[in-house]
């Protein structure tokens, strides 16, 4: 952060922001301001700055870095007036709220030598921008609205740092103290002391002042946190809606510099915003064309119809209290004629004093004859030449007579109907009187139940009147019927044929197994529904474009592939190989079966074992069925009926209760020993001693591993004489798993 202390400068990369550490850039929020470089500085004096009426500027040119000059929008929920230019010392898009930083700022590396700038400020200036141009006003008075906001604001306050920007004017009758005699026209309200930082703040002229500060400089101020837009944009503070008003010589040449510095330093931006439309240059008057009525055509005039009105307006009221002669002529575009085609107007208008405007009547004449559109164009006679002057213009229609479409309308029996005719030619706005005396222009008829005709009387604006006859026309309900029995297999679609009566598009909504399917937007007369799956299809719901129709019938569709009920003989003992299947397989054609494991009969295999086995069964038509069976082995009591042998560990597994490691050759070791053929897996095999320290550990090993013993050591120092625990955890070749545990008793 910079301080009036500090005595050496930061070097800045062109264009660089400068963030507080942790900070990021933030996305604007929808409220935020939102800014747009623009280079073309042309473009944004006269579609942006400029008002219409007149466009009397020339030699626009840019002043410094094209970054810091743009336009922008959204800016009414903050500065107070929606868009315009923005004129920067770092760059726009630094404007966008919302406000995260105390210090944003870019450096364009630019030391300014702006001679306006320079006798303005209290130090040396960095980074200026600006526009300036030349201008001939219209008028006396010349205007337009602006605000100043920076990011030096609070904590710079009264310091070297003040930001200053200036509106230079030049011309003739202007005698000022800065470059080419021009004076600042940007001044607090009511006073001749220039908007700066130092002279529109929280402290002094803070009724011009918007604060906008986060919460440490708010503290660092010593002033309360109340930030008035810091979701809407990023600098610190800015001022109210500011007008700057310049008074001039009408039809003279005049140069403006709008331009904006930082001061002391290139940190910490500052901007002027300059409202949209409103440097106002003239001329004085500005005319309109109204109607008389309420004809949708608000600028036409029908011959021998209606009437209208040139209103000439004030758009200085600088002098509203003298009489203002107004002088116009038509538009070399005019091409009716004066006295012929409309009605003969003054040569000019004064408006009074102390009006507003004035209204000037004028009427197309009815000349019977088909002339088809012209044209009138009103501009007005400045003092000066202007480069696009103000002009109003409206056409002069030859009287048309009402033309309708087709009136016939068709219904549905028992529906209710909103009907109408539509215009194709005539004078707006229309008078209707149906034969009921309703006067609306939609008729509600309720419960049609046959064709019938309504008599309508229409009357446009210019008093042509239309008889006609409205005709409701009932249509036919459409229909659909289903009928018939479909076969269908297990992975199969099946297409179900319909026919419909009536007009496209169609909507079809059935029901199938109690899912119900919206069918929409059916162009085609004729139609498949496809189905995939069996079951009874009724149409709940259909309807044509215009009605609702009339369904009846359903459709069966009939499961006609192959199936099977298998009947599985379970194993005589988990661990035998006797189990079978008998699929007992339904067809009505010739069949395949296939097994996921190979088997020795397809229909009935063999000698299984226990586990899963998957089989697909495939007809000649293609239709298949598929299914898993599990063989289970035999529940304890059918393997203790049927004398299996035990499959329990404690049953098939020598254990010794005693041994002695005295190296005699005999018994000097603890190993465990199987029984038969009894085929097990040792998961764990653990020995204790009597306080449950684990002096021995082997894991992972097939039963009967002589390499895997206790020697009667723990860490090759040999165990006292005693008793010892141990632990195994075996799983048996079927799966079973169990924890056995016991005493051995070390002999020395």
């Amino acid at each position: 952060m910079k301080s009036i202390l500090v005595l050496f400068s930061i070097l800045m990369i062109p264009g660089t922001v400068l963030l507080p550490p942790g900070e990021e850039e933030v996305k604007p929020p929808v409220n935020s301001i939102r800014t747009f470089q623009e280079p073309d500085v042309e473009r944004l004096v006269k579609d942006f700055f400029l008002k219409d009426e007149c466009s009397n500027v020339s030699n626009i040119r840019k002043i410094g870095d094209d970054r810091g000059i743009g336009f922008f929008d959204s800016g009414a929920g903050s500065i107070g007036f929606s868009d315009g230019i923005i004129l920067a010392t770092g760059l726009v898009s630094n404007a966008q709220g919302p406000n995260i930083s105390s210090e944003r700022t870019t450096g364009f590396g630019e030391d300014s030598l702006d001679p306006d700038l320079r006798a303005l400020s209290t130090g040396e200036i960095f980074d200026n921008v600006g526009i300036e141009f030349d201008f001939v006003p219209q008028k006396e008075f010349v205007s337009f609205s602006y605000v100043f906001a920076s990011e030096e604001y609070c904590e710079f306050v009264g310091s070297i740092f003040n930001d200053v920007f200036g509106f230079f004017v030049s011309g003739p009758g202007i005698n000022g103290p800065f470059d080419r005699d021009a004076i600042n026209v940007a001044l607090i309200p009511e006073t001749d002391e220039f908007v700066a930082i130092n002279n529109v703040n929280h402290e002094k002229n803070r009724e011009f002042y918007v604060k906008n500060e986060l919460l440490d400089d708010a503290n660092r101020c010593g002033i309360p946190f109340q930030p008035s837009f810091e979701n809407e944009i990023e600098y610190d503070g800015f001022t109210v809606r500011l007008k700057a008003v310049l008074r001039v010589i009408p039809c003279a040449t005049y140069h403006i510099r709008l331009v904006v510095g930082d001061v002391g330093d290139d940190q910490l931006d500052s901007a002027v915003f300059l409202e949209s439309k409103s440097f106002d240059i003239g001329p004085e008057i500005a005319v309109n064309f109204v109607s008389e009525n309420g004809a949708s055509t608000t600028d036409q005039l029908k011959e021998g119809c209606n009437r209208g009105f040139l209103v000439f307006s004030r758009t200085d009221l600088e002098k509203l209290d003298q009489d203002l002669l107004v002088n116009y002529d038509f538009t070399p575009n005019t091409n009716a004629e004066e006295g012929q085609d409309f009605s003969t107007l003054p040569d000019s208008i004064i408006i009074p004093a102390n009006e507003f405007n004035v209204r000037i009547p004028i009427e197309a004449i009815a000349d019977q004859q088909t002339e088809g559109s012209e044209d009138v164009g009103i501009e007005i006679q400045s003092l000066c030449n202007c480069q696009q002057r103000d002009n109003t213009l409206f056409t002069i229609k030859d009287v048309t007579p009402i033309e309708l479409t087709s009136n016939t309308i068709e219904v549905c029996p028992g529906e209710s109907a909103n009907i109408s005719v539509d215009i194709e030619a005539g004078t707006a706005p229309f008078q209707y009187q149906w034969q009921d005396g309703s006067t609306n222009p939609v008729l509600t008829i309720d419960s049609i139940s046959n064709n019938q005709d309504y008599l309508l009387t229409i009357t446009d604006f210019c008093g042509d009147s239309l008889q006609t006859t409205v005709t409701t026309r009932l249509q036919m309900l459409p229909q659909l019927e289903l009928s018939g029995t479909f076969d269908w297999c297990e992975g199969s679609v099946v297409d179900i044929p319909v026919n419909f009566t009536g007009s496209a598009p169609w909507q079809l909504e059935y029901q199938l197994n109690g899912r119900t399917v919206l069918l929409e937007d059916i162009e085609a007369a004729n139609y498949f529904i496809p189905v995939d799956q069996p079951g009874t299809l009724e149409v709940s719901f259909f309807s044509d474009a215009n009605c609702p129709g009339m369904a009846t019938g359903q459709v069966s569709i009939i499961d006609e592939g192959p199936g099977a009920s298998p009947v599985i003989t379970p194993p005589s003992c988990p661990e035998a190989q006797d189990a079978g299947i008998a699929l007992n397989v339904t067809s009505t054609t010739a069949y395949e079966i296939r097994w996921s494991q190979s088997v020795n009969n397809p229909d009935a295999p063999s000698n299984l074992a226990t586990g899963t086995y998957d089989f697909t069964i495939t007809d000649q038509n293609n239709c298949s069925y598929s299914d898993r069976l599990q063989i289970e082995p035999p529940t304890p009591e059918q393997a203790l009926e049927n004398r299996c042998p035990s499959l329990s560990a404690a049953d098939n597994l020598y254990i010794p209760n005693a041994f002695s490691p005295n190296n005699d050759g005999k018994n000097d070791d603890f190993r465990i020993y199987p029984k038969s053929d009894f085929v097990a897996t040792i998961l764990n095999y653990r020995i204790f001693d009597r306080w449950g320290n684990q002096l021995f550990e082997a894991k992972n090993f097939q039963l009967g591993d002589q390499n895997i013993r206790w020697d009667g050591t723990y860490r090759d120092r040999p165990m006292s004489a005693g008793v010892y625990i141990y632990q195994l955890e075996v799983e048996t070749a079927a799966g079973r798993k169990q924890i056995l545990s016991g005493s051995i008793t070390l002999i020395r």
